[in-house]
């Protein structure tokens, strides 16, 4: 949760204006690159945030726009002293240590004293080393603080070799763009199909293109396309022929170990219902939920999937009833399920996905985001319904959140795709569509940001809660 509000309290870097801004974007100059300098060359990650095409759009917006602005946000219109130099870029970064990943942030500064009051009111006292003309915020915890402070240190004074050793981010990294990414997967060829890579994030009036490029390791030459056709008339709808469950660890040290290899993925998900229980079921969260999915794995080896669905029973992570034909989660996730020699299937009613014949893709995502929340029902479970005030407590709370979740389908939609590009290269092509038409883009995805931290925040906490009441 600590972490989740320091990437929420980021966002105030963001969204602070002084008045004295309110000037014109013919006023705003194209900032250097100087800052490319403290990225460490081990960073698997590296995300920049051009903050001056963001301060130049709001000022835009916020002189010709100027109801529409101050209805969707709230503009602090006091000289508050921050110690930034808000005319520059904001760079985010990951490391990876032994045994955790540390991300970090690169901002420059225009006061010591006032940064290190702003940077500690609003990221709970973080570590600060000052560079010449920038400073290194840690924004995630370690459990190596003592060596992470002198790491923290050697980047401020650029003791550490930089990532524009080991990639020119200057070819990539476009100003135009408001948000540019590079990925360096951690991990061998036999855990990735992919080697590196960079998206950017270029926002319009009311959508926001996504474009970027892939390096695919060298066998990747005879990979498959897509063999299923996306589901339009669902939630979220994703295919993909690449390894990609192995590569959750890009953002995260947790992963689904051990998955076995598969030719093709097809997931279709259209929502959940979920089923308060007693504490007595022993879940890990009070609710039994039965997703609205169909999930399925192509692949050439029935023995090492039986193999990996035993080791999870094993574990204790799933039981499947093979009479039934069940298959049920540590945290109460029931589905059905099947196995045969080309297929494993996870789903609610049944499997029906539809061939694509003419795909050059080889991933392709549809999320439509006020379906992925109507379709999320909340009740009692009828056969080991909890208390009664605890039940009505609990339906209360997370009723309320279903509705806090409202305020996220300012995104209308968002579409994915990594396709087949000359050279043994991928392409990467997305939209980010605002429902609001006639807003602007910037605007729309700074509330969205905003809200969906807060509104995990709160669920953290309530989950939290609701686990300690046991």
């Amino acid at each position: 949760m600590k972490v989740v509000k320091k990437y929420a309290s980021i966002l105030v870097l963001l969204a602070v204006f002084p008045t004295v801004w309110i000037v014109g974007r013919s006023f705003i100059t194209e900032p250097d690159t100087g800052i490319y300098d403290y990225i460490p060359q081990e960073s698997d990650i590296v995300i920049e945030v051009n903050n001056v095409n963001f301060i130049s759009e709001i000022i835009y917006q916020r002189i010709f726009h100027e109801e529409y602005v101050l209805d969707k946000i709230e503009l602090e219109e006091v000289e508050t002293k921050t110690g930034i130099d808000y005319l520059s870029r904001i760079v985010l970064f990951r490391e990876q240590w032994a045994n955790e990943h540390v991300w970090m942030a690169v901002i420059k500064y225009t006061d010591k004293d006032d940064f290190t009051a702003y940077v500690n009111s609003n990221l709970n006292k973080s570590n600060i080393a000052f560079g010449d003309e920038y400073a290194i915020i840690q924004l995630s915890s370690s459990d190596n603080q003592e060596n992470l402070n002198d790491r923290l240190n050697k980047i401020a004074n650029k003791d550490i070799k930089p990532f524009t050793a080991r990639v020119d981010l200057r070819k990539y990294f476009k100003p135009e763009n408001e948000i540019n990414c590079y990925f360096i997967p951690p991990g061998s060829e036999n855990e990735n199909s992919i080697i590196d890579g960079h998206i950017s994030f270029d926002f319009h009036q009311n959508h926001i293109d996504i474009s970027g490029e892939f390096t695919p390791i060298s066998e990747f030459e005879n990979a498959p396309f897509i063999a299923n056709q996306l589901d339009e008339n669902v939630a979220f709808s994703l295919r993909s022929s690449l390894n990609i469950l192995s590569s959750i660890y890009w953002f995260s040290n947790e992963k689904i170990e051990g998955v076995p290899s598969y030719n093709q993925m097809s997931l279709d998900y259209d929502g959940v219902n979920l089923y308060m229980v007693d504490f007595s079921e022993g879940l890990d969260i009070p609710f039994k939920s039965h997703p609205e999915m169909q999930l399925q794995f192509e692949f050439q080896d029935q023995n090492e999937w039986q193999a990996f669905l035993d080791t999870m029973v094993t574990n204790g992570q799933i039981t499947l009833d093979t009479a039934n034909n069940l298959f049920t989660t540590s945290q109460g996730t029931h589905f059905k399920y099947s196995l045969d020699k080309s297929h494993f299937n996870l789903y609610e009613h049944d499997i029906n996905f539809k061939e694509n014949k003419n795909s050059e893709a080889y991933f392709d995502l549809q999320i439509k985001v006020k379906p992925f929340i109507d379709n999320t029902t909340f009740e009692a479970d009828s056969t080991n319904p909890p208390p009664d005030l605890i039940m009505f407590a609990g339906l209360s709370v997370v009723e309320g959140l279903k509705e806090d979740m409202q305020v996220l389908t300012n995104v209308d939609e968002v579409r994915f795709q990594l396709l087949k590009e000359e050279g043994n290269m991928i392409k990467a092509d997305g939209l980010v569509q605002m429902t609001n038409r006639d807003g602007q883009s910037m605007i729309e995805c700074l509330i969205f940001a905003k809200e969906g931290l807060m509104f995990i925040t709160d669920a953290i906490e309530i989950m939290s809660d609701m686990t300690s009441s046991e």
